[in-house]
């Protein structure tokens, strides 16, 4: 390899690079921005859920059950009905997510020290979200009940056999954000890297000035680094704003290793623009390598890198899927440094895992490049 003209191309794209202001700019805005957009939207935190009452006790009891709800920050009241056909109504038209019911009968059988009845109405058409609700309505029904039972008649709750207080060791608060931000920092990172590398490379086949490479006496493996090396500085810069968002706009605390966490980075950009030069030697427009990369990258990212699902709960051949794609060891490295407090021996694993696929996309890449060339 001649680093005169590795030097020289890579100068080539920097210079490149600036002259096309509005692909630099996009290079560097569109990952921020999409990592802001998914950052905000994609939680599975629930507050002010919307529920409407239907009390046919009306007792003291029952008011008092009741108002427990009504204090609590996940639930907001949108008012009250007086029959089961104007509850049923409030959730076919998507007004409330659950409906709380409380029948003749409430009142009477908590002062007779039997476990009152109430029904509970949830809204299914969502299941995830269905089953985290019906944990926080049956947290708070526990709650409100003893707090009834205590106010109304001064007894003891005795309701629940076993107590028992949980404790978390890592996201204390059970913040949705401390492992969804991270994860995004692992999708749009691999997305942002291999596209522009990809739409490097194959802007070069739609102007024809590729033909000018395959003329001169640069080698295979020097054009590629040269289109390489300067969307990984950028990559890098990316992962700064990524990192800066992260604990300055979504408050998630980076509590392990900087250092970790950028060696990690590094290494995951450089497999990402691998990716990205592997795309471009079977494409041949812009169009078509924006939607392989899209598919290649941001779909496993979600689906296979542990980001929504477990990877111990994917089976089968999803399972190899997710084993042989770089997000999910980047993802661990991600999760470990900011929610964890890990450092640079916990991830040895991952950083070869990496490195792996970082030799496997050139060393491919270098392979297609010769049949494309010829």
């Amino acid at each position: 390899m001649n680093l005169g003209r590795l030097s020289s191309l890579v100068q080539r794209e920097c210079v490149e690079i600036w002259r096309d202001r509005f692909r630099f700019v996009s290079v560097i805005l569109v990952p921020n921005l999409l990592f802001v957009i998914f950052g905000f939207g994609l939680t599975l935190d629930m507050e002010n859920i919307a529920y409407v009452t239907f009390d046919d006790d009306r007792t003291p009891h029952s008011r008092t059950y009741l108002e427990r709800y009504e204090q609590s920050r996940f639930f907001k009241l949108i008012g009250s009905v007086t029959s089961t056909a104007e509850l049923e109504r409030r959730l076919e038209r998507g007004e409330a997510r659950f409906a709380i019911e409380i029948p003749p009968g409430f009142g009477r059988d908590l002062v007779g020290a039997r476990e009152p009845q109430v029904a509970i109405w949830i809204d299914g058409t969502l299941p995830f979200r269905s089953e985290t609700l019906r944990g926080y309505v049956k947290a708070a029904h526990r709650a409100s009940l003893c707090t009834t039972i205590r106010s109304e008649t001064g007894n003891e709750c005795r309701l629940a056999p076993v107590s028992f207080e949980p404790r978390y060791w890592f996201n204390q608060g059970l913040k949705s954000k401390a492992a969804f931000v991270p994860g995004m920092i692992a999708a749009i990172l691999l997305f942002a890297s291999a596209i522009s590398s990809a739409l490097a490379v194959v802007r070069e086949k739609e102007l024809g000035t590729i033909a000018n490479f395959y003329s001169a006496p640069t080698s295979r493996c020097e054009f590629l680094l040269g289109k390489q090396l300067p969307y990984v500085a950028i990559g890098m810069v990316n992962f700064a704003f990524h990192v800066l968002l992260a604990v300055h706009l979504f408050g998630v605390p980076l509590t392990g290793s900087l250092t970790a966490l950028v060696l990690g980075a590094l290494i995951y950009v450089v497999a990402g623009t691998g990716l990205g030069l592997m795309v471009s030697c079977f494409t041949s427009n812009q169009v078509a390598a924006l939607l392989v990369t899209f598919i290649i990258t941001l779909v496993p990212a979600f689906l296979y890198s542990g980001l929504l699902a477990p990877v111990s709960n994917i089976a089968g051949l999803a399972k190899y899927v997710a084993q042989g794609f770089p997000a999910m060891y980047f993802l661990n490295i991600a999760v470990g440094t900011f929610s964890k407090g890990l450092g640079l021996a916990d991830f040895i694993e991952e950083y070869v895992m990496l490195l792996g696929f970082s030799a496997a996309f050139f060393a491919a890449s270098v392979q297609l490049q010769k049949k494309q060339k010829s």
